[in-house]
């Protein structure tokens, strides 16, 4: 059984992200070899094109880098009806640097609710009404943090804003535990508060894809 509060964890904000490098091709195993001409290295933080809808725009860690390829660190291709064999070539980009998130009161998130298409027979005397899965609602996180403009979250954020290309956030939970987001930001630097409350800023993150976790100790 394990107990976990967010408190003492550690957030970051991919900064630039490096041009595409090609993938030739990923194969269907667990921490799948990526194919390339130019692997990272080791430990690298990347995020992933594929043309496997199922590994597009997720983050993974680079590893085991050879001379032609590096794997997916935790990665799991091996379910073929969602990564049909010789589809996944693509490219990567690397987290080239970051800034840190501080003075960050609340981390929310919200979204990700099946939505469902209902019906029912007109023969069916029973009035049973059916449904069916549609689609889930868009996953957004929200961080809350104390407005201070000589931070540097808060110009790189405004920026960020500004450019509308999609960034990855880092957490690092207590226990070593990590995980990846990748989304586009939003940022308000206009901060907002009460009488006897800090003002704040918010930043919000639209996620693209799946997260990816790292488990801790």
């Amino acid at each position: 059984m394990s107990s976990i509060f967010i408190n003492g964890t550690q957030f970051r904000v991919s900064k630039t992200l490096s041009a595409m490098v090609a993938i030739s091709a990923i194969s269907n195993a667990a921490s799948p070899v990526a194919s390339t001409a130019t692997p990272p290295s080791a430990g690298d933080v990347l995020v992933i094109n594929s043309g496997w809808p199922a590994l597009d725009e997720t983050v993974w860690r680079a590893a085991a880098p050879t001379a032609d390829g590096f794997e997916l660190e935790g990665a799991d291709t091996t379910v073929q009806r969602l990564y049909p064999v010789g589809k996944g070539a693509g490219s990567y980009r690397k987290v080239l640097d970051w800034f840190s998130l501080d003075q960050m009161q609340d981390v929310q998130i919200t979204g990700g609710e099946q939505q469902n298409y209902q019906y029912q027979y007109v023969e069916d005397l029973r009035s049973q009404q059916l449904q069916k899965p549609t689609f889930k609602t868009p996953v957004v996180l929200t961080f809350t943090m104390d407005y201070d403009r000589k931070k540097e979250w808060y110009g790189e954020l405004i920026a960020a804003d500004i450019l509308k290309a999609p960034v990855v956030v880092e957490a690092v939970y207590p226990d070593g535990g990590v995980v990846y987001y990748y989304g586009f930001p939003a940022f308000n630097k206009n901060p907002v508060g009460g009488a006897n409350t800090n003002l704040q800023n918010s930043f919000v993150l639209s996620l693209r894809a799946d997260t990816t976790t790292y488990e801790g100790v």
